[in-house]
């Protein structure tokens, strides 16, 4: 068996994956900017590596659509309608629907997916996502068992500008806890938590932790709201699982590096201030220079004696 794992894609954000050839709701084609077919360039690829398996469990874990953006009245959005983003959405993920033989989809953020979570319940429906014993598409909290192993998966996660891992290391200590209190007896425990954008995998030896990676680039949000060098990931992507025997064979990553940062240059500009190539004395250069200058100092103080 194959689980795939998927976070995070925002689709409808100018930051985020979305579709070549897509006609939105203001009835004219999307054209992508060089972010977004950036983004789609990686996700072809992945989709072209998770063919090798004939058949996968697809999981979504939250916010695969980007929403309204009230707050920024929509400024950052290349899609402003929910629905069409989630039919976008659908566009991107039909060569591994074709595949999957289960699809899951877990709640992402409020402000992302609608308030009550309604904007990923139609996502949910049209890509035929299993439903949960509430007759709901989307579920807040999944824990599904794979032969030994549990998978304890949800969007949200605590954050750690510094100390990334420590969060992930805390919400294994909360889960072997409850686990404990239960006496549900397995072989091995697997976390999966999204919403950081951030990427991290941290392993025990006997049970792993996942921060999967997002399938949008840092924005303005980002930017500003914080610290724009430590909300800079370094990886996009998505996470699979291989299972064999019952137990996790192999963690496979798909990972694609997150563009740098665009440098703004002066050309023909120093730290000088003038406009000449820019140069680096090195520590011999200086000592040369203190040498010459005290030879001079000698020759001009000869020159003043036998004058």
């Amino acid at each position: 068996m194959f689980v795939l794992l998927l976070a995070d894609m925002h689709v409808g954000s100018r930051w985020g994956i979305f579709p070549a050839h897509c006609h939105g709701s203001l009835d004219t084609d999307i054209q992508l900017n060089t972010s977004q077919q950036y983004l789609l360039a990686c996700w072809e690829r992945m989709v072209q590596e998770v063919s090798q398996h004939d058949k996968i469990l697809l999981v979504l874990v939250g916010d695969i659509i980007d929403g309204q953006n009230l707050r920024q009245e929509g400024r950052f959005l290349c899609e402003p309608d929910p629905q069409f983003q989630a039919r976008a959405a659908r566009v991107l993920l039909a060569p591994l629907l074709e595949r999957a033989t289960k699809i899951y989809l877990i709640r992402g953020t409020p402000y992302h997916t609608g308030s009550a979570g309604q904007d990923e319940e139609f996502l949910g429906e049209i890509i035929g996502a299993e439903k949960g014993t509430d007759g709901r598409c989307v579920r807040g909290w999944l824990l599904l068992r794979i032969g030994n192993v549990l998978l304890d998966i949800a969007h949200r996660q605590s954050y750690s500008l510094r100390y990334r891992s420590t969060t992930l290391e805390r919400e294994l200590g909360f889960a072997l806890e409850r686990i404990g209190a239960g006496q549900d007896m397995i072989a091995k425990l697997c976390i999966v938590r999204a919403h950081t954008h951030i990427f991290r995998l941290v392993d025990d030896g006997s049970n792993l932790v996942i921060s999967l990676p997002s399938w949008k680039l840092q924005d303005e949000y980002a930017q500003t709201s914080v610290a724009p060098n430590r909300t800079l990931p370094a990886w996009l992507g998505a996470v699979g699982l291989h299972f064999q025997g019952g137990e996790i064979s192999n963690v496979i990553k798909y990972l694609f590096p997150h563009p740098r940062p665009t440098t703004v240059t002066i050309a023909g500009e120093n730290s000088t201030g003038d406009s000449s190539p820019a140069t680096y004395r090195t520590k011999e250069t200086r000592n040369n220079d203190t040498r010459n200058s005290a030879r001079t100092r000698n020759k001009r103080k000869k020159s003043a004696r036998g004058a």
